[in-house]
C-alpha cells in the first residue's frame, strides 16, 4: 500500500490496477512470445505495444497530476519491481510523465533501475528522458557521466553515451566530455556500445553535422564498421567524403 497524506491512496491504486487489468486484457499472447524473444528478456510479457503503455502513462498523470515526489517513487518503485517488463516500462513512462521530478530527487530509482535492467530497450528509454531529464535541469549531475561511463555494467556505460541525445537541439550538455568519452571506448568490442557510439553520432549530425565529421576524420581508423555507419548516416555526399567515409 502507497501511503500519503495529500491524496487518496485508493485512487492511484485504482487507476494502476485497471491499467494492469487493461494491459492484460490487450495482450496477445504470440506477441508476447515474440518480445521475449527478441528482447532476450528474462521478465515475461503481455504481448502489448508500446503507445498503450504510453498512453495509460499519461491518463496516470492526469487523474493523480499533484503527485508528491515520495508517492511517484513508492508507485514507480512497486512498478518496476514486477516480473513483468510491462509494468517496468510502464514505471518508465509514469516518471517520465511527471518531468517537473526529474533532478536528483530521482536519482535512487534511476540508479535502480539501471542496475536491474537486462536490456537496450529499457536503458534506452531510462537515460534518453530519465537521465537526460535530470541532467537538462541540474548540470551538476553531469558530474555523474565520467564515473558512469567507466563501470563495469555495460548498461550504465550504454546510459552514459547515450544520455545526451536529447540535448543536442538547444545544445544543453558539455559536448567536450562526450567527445572524449565517445573517443574513450572506441575501443570496445561490445555491440551495444559500438551500436550506442554511432547512434549518438547521428544524432549530433542533425545539429552540429561539423562535429560529427571533425570526429569521424581523427578516429575512423580505430572506429569499427558498426559505429561508422551509424554515425554517418545521416551525413550527407559531401560531408561523408569529408570524413573518408567510403561511399
Amino acid at each position: 500500500m502507497i501511503m500519503r497524506t495529500s491524496i487518496d491512496p485508493t485512487k492511484t491504486l485504482s487507476i494502476v490496477s485497471e491499467c494492469i487489468s487493461d494491459l492484460k486484457a490487450q495482450g496477445d499472447p504470440v506477441r508476447a512470445r515474440e518480445q521475449k524473444r527478441y528482447l532476450k528478456s528474462p521478465s515475461c510479457f503481455y504481448g502489448v505495444r508500446k503507445p498503450l503503455i504510453n498512453q495509460w502513462a499519461l491518463r496516470i498523470k492526469r487523474a493523480e497530476p499533484k503527485l508528491s515526489i515520495n508517492e511517484l517513487l513508492a508507485m514507480c518503485s512497486d512498478l518496476w519491481g514486477s516480473v513483468n517488463h510491462d509494468h517496468k516500462t510502464l514505471a518508465i513512462e509514469v516518471v517520465k510523465s511527471y518531468c517537473q521530478f526529474h533532478d536528483r530527487s530521482i536519482l535512487p530509482l534511476v540508479n535502480r533501475m539501471i542496475d536491474e535492467s537486462s536490456g537496450w530497450d529499457l536503458i534506452d528509454n531510462i537515460a534518453i528522458w530519465l537521465v537526460g531529464g535530470m541532467l537538462k535541469n541540474d548540470p551538476s549531475l553531469f558530474d555523474l557521466i565520467r564515473p558512469w561511463s567507466a563501470d563495469e555494467n555495460l548498461w550504465r556505460r550504454r546510459a552514459a553515451i547515450i544520455s545526451p541525445i536529447k540535448l543536442f537541439k538547444r545544445n544543453e550538455c558539455p559536448l567536450d566530455l562526450y567527445l572524449e568519452i565517445w573517443q574513450e571506448h572506441l575501443h570496445e568490442k561490445e555491440f551495444f556500445i559500438r551500436k550506442a557510439i554511432g547512434w549518438v553520432l547521428r544524432a549530433l549530425s542533425k545539429h552540429q553535422p561539423e562535429t560529427v565529421v571533425a570526429f569521424i576524420q581523427k578516429n575512423k581508423n580505430i572506429m569499427s564498421g558498426l559505429t561508422l555507419r551509424e554515425g554517418g548516416r545521416n551525413l550527407n555526399t559531401a560531408q561523408k567524403t569529408e570524413s573518408g567515409i567510403q561511399i
